[in-house]
């Protein structure tokens, strides 16, 4: 079979738009990941300022509690990047 023209550039087209979607994948997959370890970081912190109240040291528990909601920003962030790099992989189909 001789390949026409035609072909190799849809061969070459192929393997780009395959290589970029791996490439997002691997992107999604580190926003979801970098979400998740954002938020264990915040949960840690909630639990610690939590401790720190009931044993009536509030400095230290405001202390973790802001340190909590910068992780859970960074959570939200992480989220927000892989929902919109969903949606510009897969949803103008």
């Amino acid at each position: 079979m001789r390949i026409q023209p035609m072909m190799v550039i849809y061969h070459q087209w192929g393997f780009q738009n395959q290589k970029k979607e791996n490439l997002m994948s691997k992107q999604v997959a580190e926003h979801h990941l970098k979400a998740a370890e954002h938020s264990e970081h915040a949960n840690h912190h909630h639990k610690e300022a939590a401790k720190h109240y009931s044993a009536g040291s509030h400095e230290k528990a405001a202390h973790h509690s802001l340190l909590a909601q910068g992780h859970q920003e960074h959570a939200c962030e992480h989220c927000s990047q892989a929902a919109k790099s969903h949606v510009e992989q897969y949803g103008k189909k």
